[in-house]
This record gives structure tokens, sequence and C-alpha cells, in this order.
């Protein structure tokens, strides 16, 4: 049985909804220590917030919004993956899917995270760099979904496809909004 295989055998066993916020919890918490960092260091966004918080201080804010608002995307990725598979009549329960898009957002964020952090230190955090990174980013994560959705309900490729995709679809421009 390879990685994969035994990941879903043991989210379709535990079904834990608990376990699923706890380990999105975890995901936006290594997120938070980015912009404590960026705060810290005094850094501003490069693109101008949506919100009428001052750029200077956005950061700062951030700290406070970033959890909660990264818990409710996750909601609303997985209430999307949730709609479709719906749509393509798949008997699920909606644990399962948090559950394994939990773990597939925190196993990737080792992935780009890294990345981030270092873009941040060495003050290169540019639409430049960071626009095409966190495209291959949204991608990896999309195709990760659909590997899972595939795996876990035996769907089409264009059926897991869509579904993995199309919650990252709803979930990137939503973070866009608030997230610097």
């Amino acid at each position: 049985m390879n990685t994969i295989d035994s990941l879903i055998q043991k989210i379709k066993d535990n079904k834990s909804a608990r376990l699923a916020l706890v380990l999105i919890f975890l995901r936006w918490a290594f997120t938070w220590t980015d912009t404590l960092l960026r705060y810290k260091l005094r850094r501003t966004p490069f693109v101008d917030p949506y919100v009428p918080i001052p750029k200077k201080n956005y950061y700062f804010y951030q700290l406070f919004f970033l959890i909660p608002y990264g818990i409710f995307l996750f909601f609303i990725e997985c209430s999307t993956a949730q709609l479709f598979l719906r749509l393509f009549k798949v008997k699920n329960d909606f644990r399962e899917v948090m559950l394994y898009y939990a773990t597939t957002a925190l196993g990737l964020w080792p992935l780009f995270g890294p990345l981030d952090l270092l873009l941040v230190l060495k003050n290169k955090w540019a639409s430049s760099l960071v626009i095409p990174y966190h495209t291959a980013a949204a991608l990896v994560g999309g195709l990760s979904y659909s590997v899972g959705i595939r795996k876990m309900y035996h769907l089409s490729w264009p059926k897991s496809l869509l579904t993995g995709m199309m919650s990252m679809m709803v979930y990137r421009p939503l973070a866009v909004i608030l997230i610097r």
C-alpha cells in the first residue's frame, strides 16, 4: 500500500472533524508566523489592500484576522468540493473531505512555506516573484486535492480534476481579498 492509499484509508477510518480543524489551524499558524515575521521586519504589502487598512500597519492587523479567515476559507474550499461530489452523485462524508483537504494543505506547507519565509527575509516579496510562485502553489494544491478525490471516491480523472481545481479556484480569489 503506498503513502496516499494509506493516508486515505486512515481518513476513511477516522472521519474526525476535530482533527481536520486542528490540522488546518496548524497550517494557518505557520502562515501566521510568516505574517509575524513581516510585521517585525516592518514589511508592507506590495499590493494595496482591498480593505481600508493602511499598508504600513497591514501585517499587524493580519495577525488578528489571518487564522479565523483561513479557517473560513478552508470551509469554503471543502464545501466547494462537497458540492461537486454531490453533483457527481458521490456518497461521502463531509468530515472525510475536511480531513483530506486539511492533511493535504498542511502537508504542502513545507513545500512552499520555506520559500515564502526566504522571500520575506531577503526582502524580495514582490509581485514578479510571488505571483508565478503562488500560481504554481495553487496548481499543485488543486492537483493534490484532485489525486485524493480520485483515490478516495474512485471518480474519473476529469471529474476529480474539476472537483479539486474548482475548490482551489474558489479559495484563491477569496484568499487574495484579505491575505497579503
